[in-house]
């Protein structure tokens, strides 16, 4: 009895293996108001999360995870004029027609996702989502997601939807700029980009959406700068073609030439900072001499000085400027080897020295972000000169640290990362700890599992940190070699949350199908339970259908006969052709025969459309469908007839415990005269 017991609970832990989420419950209802509603209840994860909109005469509905691959939940309903399944990899996505007169809403109630058709709108407790305008780009102050993209079957659209959990969130009209329309909604957020490229940040309470060449008109003119930073920031032109800055030119030309005087100094600056961005600092200079003496002028002019490699002028120039924030904006985006005034210069500046400092510290940190070894080397000799913050000190010994490091200088890149784990704490400390000790792990100085256990301590202290990555990588990297395939898996997702990495899905997949065929240890149990947490990995290819049988195999010894019955049925539907097609049709049925479920043996059954492809394999047919018609009580016998049923063997390719009962199901079966 506590045997059995055992297998029920296990069951019911991992029967999501073969994507079965439990079908929904249907109700009628009326409202206070006699309204008839439909509701559809789906009992779910209570961390699903989903998005639904109306568009075009469909209704989607798009779920963050993978719930079912086959029986569509809905498709059975009358409800729906038309529905269909829009195939996924790793999301639901549903494209409904719905009758003109319902009304479809949505709502959660603990673990229950309902999806509402009525009559007419409820007053339901929802809260709309107002996208706002923030930086370049445009801002959703919500919880976190991950965006889900298919393009739209009629129109050939690309669409995009981010799923979102309780409270249930809705966009509640249309908003649009050049780049990206924000669609309506009835649950989540929907956006139907207007440009190829759309990027997501996420923030601390929300994510902001980005382009390449940002998301509204008025940006590439700022009437007004909120902050003289942003003059020196060419980035809005970064991926202009000719074509684009020609078509810029001629716009701010006109511009110029017809808008109130008051204006036409701002068109002349950003036609400047045009130029500038395309290095035609000559053209820029042109440009502003026709401007006044402010420092945003100033500062411009001395830009296309230093670009004309006339160091003295944009250095005179340049001293004029009072305003320290500009100044810290300036030399850390001129840091680089194409706009660079010298670094010494820095020295012979009327700057204070913690000034100096500054500026150097964050001119090092660009360098050495942009591997510009040239001008690490020059800065970090300035910065030794400076006098620094306990904190800059602390940034110098790292820095000096990394390029040690990278000159293969190991004992000298040890002492410097010392001294940097000395100084306060920081995230340069935490930084440097890692540095350290994966430093000291290359040079065997500790074993992989003591840097392991360092790096599993660490990760909570550097997470969301640009160090991140490159922990989870190493700490990925650890477990594999330590053939620790679990949390080596669970790291690389980490990563791939944060970044994408070419080769990490790769490492990934070979990962899987090393620990399932490689790893002899691990028990059926085990086995199936990592399965489950990294399905999404299974190839689709020859290797990905040993796997699923593997696991159908591990399924019969744990007598998951459900389970492994629907994952069979599966490969022999989707997946498998001809003999192979075949033998896994055979043992769906035998499965659900020892089951004691006739009639889904017969479904089974029926998925073999052609002749057996052997002698061997139509006589097991003929043995497995007579035990299949006789449990259902039909006649059978005439089934046997074209066999010889006393020197039919057990089939060799099935499970051990099949292979007993089709040698039982044999015996049973009467010869036919």
């Amino acid at each position: 009895m506590i045997k059995r017991a055992f297998y029920l609970i296990l069951s019911l832990l991992i029967s999501k293996i073969c994507y079965a989420f439990s079908m929904p419950q249907i109700q009628t209802r009326l409202t206070d108001d006699n309204t008839k509603v439909t509701d559809y209840l789906f009992s779910l994860d209570d961390k699903v999360q989903s998005a639904v909109f109306t568009r075009n005469g469909f209704t989607w509905i798009i779920f963050d995870r993978l719930l079912w691959t086959q029986d569509n939940p809905l498709s059975n309903s009358s409800f729906f004029e038309k529905i269909q399944v829009i195939p996924s990899k790793t999301n639901t996505i549903l494209q409904l027609v719905l009758p003109e007169n319902l009304f479809p809403q949505v709502q959660k109630k603990g673990n229950l996702w309902i999806f509402s058709l009525a009559e007419k709108k409820e007053n339901t407790n929802t809260l709309p989502i107002i996208p706002l305008k923030k930086e370049k780009g445009i801002y959703f102050k919500t919880e976190r997601t991950k965006p889900v993209e298919w393009i739209d079957p009629v129109t050939q659209e690309r669409l995009i939807a981010f799923p979102l959990s309780l409270p249930e969130e809705y966009v509640s009209s249309e908003y649009s700029v050049p780049s990206l329309k924000i669609l309506p909604t009835i649950q989540g957020i929907a956006l139907a980009p207007q440009t190829s490229k759309l990027f997501m940040q996420e923030e601390e309470n929300g994510f902001l959406l980005t382009a390449p060449n940002g998301l509204f008109e008025n940006e590439k003119i700022p009437f007004e700068w909120e902050n003289k930073q942003e003059l020196l920031d060419f980035s809005i032109y970064k991926h202009f073609t000719q074509q684009d800055f020609f078509t810029e030119k001629n716009r701010l030309q006109s511009l110029i030439s017809n808008a109130p005087a008051e204006q036409k100094e701002t068109f002349r600056l950003e036609m400047a900072r045009l130029y500038l961005s395309q290095n035609l600092p000559a053209h820029a200079l042109e440009i502003l001499s026709n401007t006044g003496e402010k420092e945003e002028t100033i500062c411009l002019k001395a830009v296309a000085l230093s670009l004309l490699n006339r160091d003295e002028e944009a250095l005179k120039l340049f001293n004029q400027v009072k305003n320290v924030n500009f100044s810290l904006y300036f030399w850390k985006n001129l840091v680089n080897p194409k706009k660079r005034l010298l670094t010494s210069y820095i020295q012979q500046m009327d700057f204070s020295d913690p000034l100096k400092a500054t500026i150097l510290s964050k001119a090092l940190q660009k360098a050495f972000n942009r591997k510009d070894i040239a001008a690490q080397k020059s800065l970090l000799e300035d910065f030794a000169k400076t006098k620094k913050t306990p904190y800059q000190t602390q940034l110098y010994h790292f820095l000096m640290g990394v390029n040690a490091e990278n000159e293969n200088k190991t004992l000298e890149a040890l002492t410097n990362y010392d001294k940097a784990i000395q100084g306060p704490f920081s995230f340069i400390q935490q930084t440097a700890i890692f540095k350290k000790n994966d430093l000291a792990l290359k040079n065997g100085d500790i074993e992989p599992k003591e840097a392991i256990r360092i790096f599993e301590n660490m990760a909570f202290g550097l997470r969301n940190t640009k160090i991140e990555p490159e922990l989870l990588n190493r700490l990925a990297e650890l477990y594999s070699a330590q053939n620790n395939y679990t949390k080596a898996l669970q790291a690389y997702k980490a990563l791939l949350t944060i970044t994408p990495v070419s080769d990490v899905p790769d490492k990934m997949t070979t990962l899987f199908t090393k620990a399932l065929f490689d790893n002899q240890i691990a028990s059926p149990l085990e086995r199936i339970a990592f399965f489950n947490e990294f399905k999404e990995l299974i190839p689709n290819d020859q290797t990905g259908n040993k796997m699923m049988h593997l696991i159908v195999h591990d399924l019969i010894s744990l007598d998951l006969l459900d389970n492994a019955y629907q994952i069979s049925t599966a490969l022999a539907e989707h997946r498998l052709h001809g003999e192979e097609q075949q033998i896994l049709a055979l043992e769906a049925s035998l499965i659900a025969l020892l089951n004691r479920k006739p009639q889904e043996a017969l479904k089974a059954l029926h998925l073999i459309k052609q002749l057996p492809a052997t002698t061997a394999l139509f006589n097991q047919k003929a043995i497995i469908e007579a035990a299949t018609l006789k449990a259902l009580k039909q006649p059978y016998k005439q089934t046997l007839l074209k066999i010889n049923l006393e020197e039919t063997e057990k089939p060799l390719y099935f499970h051990p415990t099949l292979q007993s009962f089709f040698l039982e199901i044999k015996e049973s079966l009467e010869q036919p005269q």
